[in-house]
């Protein structure tokens, strides 16, 4: 059974894998600690395994995929990110020493392709698999086989095998040139097997390549393992071609060295990155000229807005009691429409700039910005005569301004939308899998099961505009400040018996601890 092994994963994350349909009964997936992999007695669980994912709450997710690399080279290894840590990770990657290996980041955005990514990396474990295992008996054979005086039937069987096997295969000597070929070198070289012997291999890739493939070579020749494959772009019958090249050391018979050459073509496999790579900027541009777009928008809107409102208010001051009740009504209609636009468009602006904080994130001790947040809203809970109590919270690294915007959103509606009861409103928070999972508890008017998931879309109320101000989108941005930092947030309610609102925090570098010591905040 294959196996696939997760190390620091999400809960949510491993549990959507588990229940896709594309992850079969034929794979095993396991769930280890990063701390596991120092254990002698569990490397074992790493061996055999098709793919290797490192998830977000791994807090050196790079170290560990260098030791998942330097048990086995061949295990595809998959870094999730979140998207404000892909662009770091990525770099770091790029300038490490494992360059074209196997390891890769992935930014955790949507889980539905996490799968199908799963399965590629698993496929490419096999085939790396199947390259050493060809190099491997290629390379015993040669060194080990006397000159037959006839065919033997094993030699004979290890020449059909290399006749339909699905990977060049090329012998060169030190200087470069073909000694022997398989028909599939041959038909990814376009050239026949007859006119490849003796060709320098150099020669059928374009200059650009060759001192690459040079010094490819020469390591396969001084290395007594499979060097780092490489991948080289070739023209091939007018279009645009893409070899992975593998090599490693032989000696023939005669006791001549030599270096065995493994050729794939991954066109195929390239174009789809490429066409991967193009949507992701096509989209990432999409979401610049959106966001370009709300921008423009809010302030081309709010200019006429402000001159609408501030002659209808002056004529409301001037002409107010002059006209009938009927022209006050209408007076009156159209000030509190344009005092409601003016709260959709700043409201659609702080939607579209959530998220877009170049600030760093910092060790934030949640019980001070808590308290920050009540001091923002002390007029609020003075007026209401709310009640706000929490448990010592703990001290995590987090954006401070979104997080207290997060709080505000949720104390505030859990104020606005009250019974006939003074409001009262608990906080706490626990550690759970590496998550700090937080609630928000009131005893409030609560919320229908069928309105669970809809209050978190953007401009969706359940209420009249008469009997609770707002716009809809707070709780749209609570979810969108929250997915930024890798969690998701819930509610769990029953009409007239109040609210409970949930949201984890990723974990990252947690400095303090869960006590369940109270602090009462009064107003």
């Amino acid at each position: 059974m294959e196996k696939i092994i997760l190390i620091d994963i999400a809960p949510e994350t491993a549990a959507h894998l588990r229940n896709d349909t594309r992850m079969s009964q034929a794979v095993s997936i396991e769930e280890v600690s990063a701390s596991s992999l120092l254990d002698a007695s569990e490397i074992h669980r790493i061996a055999g395994a098709q793919a290797v994912v490192i998830g977000t709450r791994a807090h050196t997710p790079i170290y560990i995929a260098q030791h998942v690399h330097a048990l086995d080279k061949n295990i595809d290894v998959l870094i999730l990110t979140e998207q404000n840590r892909h662009e770091q990770l990525t770099r770091a990657l790029r300038f490490s020493p494992f360059i074209g290996t196997a390891i890769r980041c992935r930014a955790l955005d949507e889980e539905e392709a996490l799968a199908e990514t799963l399965a590629q990396g698993m496929a490419r474990t096999r085939q790396r698999r199947q390259h050493h295992a060809t190099l491997a008996a290629v390379q015993a054979h040669l060194a080990t086989t006397p000159p037959p005086s006839s065919p033997a039937p094993q030699l004979l069987l290890l020449d059909r095998l290399l006749d339909f096997v699905p990977i060049g295969i090329v012998a060169v000597d030190e200087q470069g040139s073909i000694l022997t070929s398989n028909p599939q070198a041959s038909n990814i070289l376009g050239t026949d097997e007859e006119a490849l012997l003796g060709t320098p291999l150099n020669n059928l890739f374009p200059e650009t390549a060759r001192v690459e493939l040079s010094r490819l070579i020469h390591s396969g020749s001084a290395s007594d393992q499979p060097s780092t494959r490489a991948v080289f772009a070739r023209n091939h019958h007018a279009r645009a071609q893409f070899v992975e090249v593998t090599t490693g050391p032989f000696e023939s018979r005669n006791g001549e060295a030599g270096v065995l050459i493994l050729l794939q073509d991954v066109t195929a496999r390239k174009e789809a990155e490429q066409a991967l790579a193009e949507k992701a900027e096509v989209l990432t541009r999409a979401n610049e000229e959106l966001e370009q777009f709300a921008r423009i928008v809010s302030h081309d809107l709010q200019e006429p807005l402000r001159t609408v409102s501030s002659f209808v208010k002056l004529l409301q001051k001037r002409y107010h009691g002059h006209l009938d009740n009927d022209a006050d009504d209408f007076i009156h209609f159209i000030v509190d429409a344009a005092e409601r636009m003016q709260r959709l468009i700043q409201d659609l602006l702080t939607y579209s700039r959530t998220g877009r904080s170049d600030a760093p994130r910092q060790a934030v001790d949640c019980n001070d910005l808590l308290a920050r947040t009540l001091e923002a809203l002390q007029t609020t809970l003075e007026e209401a005569g709310a009640r706000i109590t929490h448990d010592r919270l703990p001290v995590l690294e987090v954006d401070a301004t979104q997080i207290s915007m997060l709080l505000q959103n949720l104390i505030g509606n859990a104020v606005k939308f009250r019974g006939e009861a003074p409001p009262q409103v608990h906080v706490w928070a626990g550690e759970q899998g590496g998550q700090w999972r937080f609630a928000v508890r009131d005893n409030g008017i609560g919320i229908a099961a069928e309105y669970r998931e809809r209050i978190f879309e953007v401009f969706k109320r359940l209420h009249a505009m008469g009997r609770y101000p707002g716009t809809g989108i707070g709780l749209a941005i609570c979810k969108k400040i929250v997915e930024q930092h890798g969690g998701r947030i819930w509610v769990e309610s029953e009409p007239g018996r109040g609210s409970t609102f949930y949201f984890t925090l990723t974990a990252d570098h947690p400095t303090g601890g869960f006590e369940q010591d109270t602090t009462d905040e009064q107003s």
